[in-house]
């Protein structure tokens, strides 16, 4: 199955990289000041609307029938509206009439821009490995970001799972990771031991990106229930990562990302200003980016396949997501997400570089009594299906 389903994945990427390329803007003419990078995000249209090639947007191989693989909990299409998606590649040059536009560096070349590949809720499902690696070496990544629940019990056991994720990241990339509540103490020297950065509430700079995070304030036992795995609660767990964040921009050098694995606790922080970008996964529901306080949140999908009460390893029980992120390390933002899913069919899907919301970067003044929510071992499973294009983004449940 997987091995099948990586090598549509192969093919999925051949395609979309022969339209990115026949769809390039050429060159700008000597004086001009066109500076936008060659190859665009699209404008967050939705699904239905065909690129610029009049394909539809999302480039699918493996399917029997020649229709697209729309079915699976989980795969409703990204850019749709309502996603706070820019409509636009930078939306930073909106001035009011007569403003002096403060001065910004030039976008940076897509040479210089840093690629991320996320990850999130692996739950042991190695089976993904191989494919993981095809979507970090096509897209050129430098950086894997795994927020979190990488085992399904964090025992000693799953270092096979943990070992062999790590295998899936050519030498020279980095993963850096926000353990979730399935994750443990156990888990987190697994990863250490194989070279990965884990973050621990301390601000980590990787590829001129300066990361945030810190593994989930609860641990899930499989029959158990969650429990506060040390002597913090969640709405302290919140209140120090926002501390740190905003310590940080204070001293003049802020943070770039924040990386958790339970997208509510980062509520405090994003609604601070103090954090522009928030990744996190723990849904099994994708969600985002959407403007969320003064940053940008977006939630991924399970890099497994998982859906609710259904984590254990095999074939896939639902799509199975990751996300391309590239970043701008001159004008310090994230400028655009590509979606890569993996159908329960062995499809596979490449989708179009989508231009990354702008986040405000101001603080949100909480009304008195909200509170930082926690939520149950299982999150409340995927998207309905057939859920339609433009509808809101999926809740956390």
């Amino acid at each position: 199955f997987y091995a099948r389903a990586d090598a549509h994945l192969v093919a999925a990427w051949d395609r979309r990289d022969r339209i990115q390329r026949l769809t390039a803007p050429r060159p700008a003419a000597a004086g001009t000041s066109d500076d936008r990078a060659s190859d665009e995000p699209s404008d967050g249209a939705s699904s239905d609307a065909p690129d610029a090639t009049g394909d539809a947007p999302d480039v699918t191989e493996g399917t029997t029938s020649g229709t697209d693989d729309r079915t699976d909990a989980g795969a409703d299409e990204p850019g749709a509206p309502g996603d706070g998606s820019d409509t636009e590649t930078d939306s930073e040059t909106d001035t009011e009439a007569g403003d002096e536009p403060s001065p910004r560096p030039a976008p940076a070349a897509e040479e210089d821009l840093v690629t991320l590949l996320v990850v999130s809720d692996l739950h042991c499902n190695t089976g993904m490995a191989p494919l993981i690696r095809t979507a970090v070496e096509r897209s050129g990544a430098s950086v894997v970001l795994n927020a979190g629940d990488t085992t399904m019990n964090g025992t000693a056991v799953e270092t096979f799972s943990v070992d062999t994720f790590a295998t899936a990241v050519p030498k020279g990339v980095t993963m850096v990771v926000a353990d979730g509540n399935h994750d443990s103490v156990e888990t987190s020297a697994q990863e250490r031991a194989n070279g990965q950065t884990v973050l621990d509430g301390k601000v980590v700079e990787v590829e001129g990106i300066r990361i945030l995070g810190d593994r989930d304030p609860l641990e899930t036992r499989l029959g158990l229930g969650s429990q506060p795995p040390r002597e913090e609660t969640p709405e302290e767990y919140a209140a120090r990562l926002t501390e740190v964040a905003c310590a940080e921009q204070e001293d003049g050098d802020p943070i770039d990302l924040l990386l958790i694995h339970t997208p509510r606790m980062g509520n405090e922080a994003l609604d601070s200003g103090c954090v522009p970008n928030q990744v996190s996964g723990h849904m099994h529901t994708r969600s985002g980016p959407e403007r969320t306080g003064g940053g940008v949140r977006y939630v991924s999908g399970s890099t497994a396949g998982a859906v609710k009460d259904q984590l254990r390893i095999g074939p896939l029980k639902g799509t199975a997501e990751m996300t391309v992120l590239r970043f701008d390390p001159e004008r310090r933002r994230i400028v655009d997400w590509q979606l890569v899913q993996i159908g329960t069919d062995e499809s596979a899907k490449v989708w179009p570089r989508i231009a990354w919301p702008t986040p405000s970067g101001e603080p949100v003044v909480e009304e008195a009594g909200t509170e930082v929510g926690t939520e149950s071992d299982v999150p409340d499973g995927d998207a309905p299906v057939d859920a339609p294009a433009g509808g809101e983004p999926a809740g956390e449940g």
